[in-house]
C-alpha cells in the first residue's frame, strides 16, 4: 500500500446491498477498509451469519484490508502520547484472514464478540441512553427555554448535526473529559493525551457527544431511544469515527453514518455506490 494512497471504509448497509463479486473486484484495486465492526456485525446477524461472515472473508482474500476498531486506537494514542498515523489497514491481521492460519467463526466468538458485548457497550449505554436521559430531566426542570430551543430544533437530521456540533467545538473541553471518561489505564501522559481534533480519542468524544445531544431532542419530542437503538448508533459512530483517518465512506444508511459524517467531516467524500467513487481512489498496485 502506498503512503498517500485513499483509504475508503465500506459499513453494514452498504456491504449487504452491493454484490459480492463487484465489491472484490473494487477491492483489488482501491484501499478498501473492512473494520472490525463490520466483522462484529456480521458475527452478530444470527439469521445471516455464515453467508455475511464467508463475504467478509472472500473480500479480505480479493484485497481488502481489515482495521480496528475505537478501542484500539485510543489505547493507542494513551500509550503513546500522539494521534494514531493516518493508514489504519492493520496488516498483519488482514495476512492473518488471507492466509486462514484459524477459523475466523472461533476468532469472533472469543475476541471480538465477547469485547463488544462487555467492555465496548458500557460507554455508549451510560453516554447514549443515561447522560442524555440526565440531561433531558435537567433541562426539563431547570432550563425550559432551552428545552424549547432543542424542540424548535429542526427535523433534518443533518442541520441538528451541525448545531450539535458546532456547540460542542465551541464549548466543550474535550481534553477534560477524555480524561474524566477513559479508563486511567489507558493514558501514559494525561498532560500529553487527546489535545486536539487530531486525536481519534478526541473525534470519538466528539461524535459520541453529538449522538448524545441529539438523543436530547429526541426526548424533546416524546421518544425514547432504547438499548437496541443505542447499541446500533454506537456501531455507526465507530464508522464514522475512521473519516478521521480515512478519505471517504461507501454508505447507504441516511438515519444516522451519512448525516452525521457530513456534519462531522464536510470535507470527506460519501459515496452510496462503488460507481460513484472516483478515479483517485484508484490504487492498482499490481501495474504501477
Amino acid at each position: 500500500m502506498m503512503p498517500k494512497s485513499k483509504q475508503v471504509v465500506i459499513d453494514k448497509s452498504a456491504f449487504d446491498g452491493i454484490r459480492t463479486d463487484a465489491l472484490c473486484g473494487f477491492a483489488r484495486c482501491h484501499v478498501l477498509l473492512v473494520s472490525d465492526t463490520l466483522l462484529y456485525e456480521c458475527a452478530t446477524s444470527d439469521e445471516r451469519r455464515k453467508k455475511g461472515l464467508d463475504r467478509y472473508e472472500k473480500l479480505v482474500r480479493d484485497g481488502a484490508h481489515w482495521c480496528s476498531m475505537s478501542t484500539e486506537y485510543i489505547e493507542w494514542e494513551g500509550k503513546n502520547s500522539r494521534p494514531y498515523p493516518r493508514l489504519l489497514a492493520n496488516a498483519q491481521k488482514t495476512e492473518w484472514i488471507r492466509a486462514q492460519t484459524e477459523n475466523l467463526d472461533v476468532m469472533l466468538d472469543s475476541q471480538i464478540t465477547n469485547k463488544s458485548r462487555d467492555s465496548h457497550w458500557a460507554m455508549p449505554r451510560r453516554m447514549f441512553l443515561e447522560m442524555s436521559r440526565q440531561l433531558h430531566e435537567r433541562v426539563c426542570s431547570e432550563l425550559p427555554h432551552v428545552a424549547s430551543e432543542i424542540r424548535d430544533l429542526p427535523d433534518c437530521k443533518f442541520a441538528r448535526f451541525q448545531t450539535w456540533l458546532n456547540g460542542i467545538d465551541t464549548y466543550s473541553d474535550i481534553h477534560e473529559l477524555a480524561l474524566q471518561w477513559l479508563p486511567s489505564r489507558w493514558i501514559g501522559n494525561t498532560a500529553q493525551f487527546c489535545t486536539s481534533r487530531e486525536w481519534m480519542a478526541w473525534q470519538h468524544l466528539r461524535l459520541s457527544l453529538a449522538v448524545q445531544r441529539d438523543y436530547v431532542y429526541l426526548r424533546q419530542k416524546g421518544g425514547d431511544p432504547g438499548n437496541r437503538l443505542a447499541e446500533h448508533d454506537d456501531r455507526d459512530v465507530e464508522y464514522v469515527l475512521l473519516l478521521s483517518r480515512a478519505d471517504g465512506i461507501i454508505t447507504r444508511d441516511k438515519k444516522l453514518v451519512e448525516p452525521l459524517t457530513r456534519a462531522a467531516f464536510p470535507e470527506k467524500d460519501v459515496f452510496s455506490s462503488l460507481e460513484e467513487v472516483p478515479e483517485s481512489y484508484r490504487c492498482d498496485w499490481t501495474n504501477p
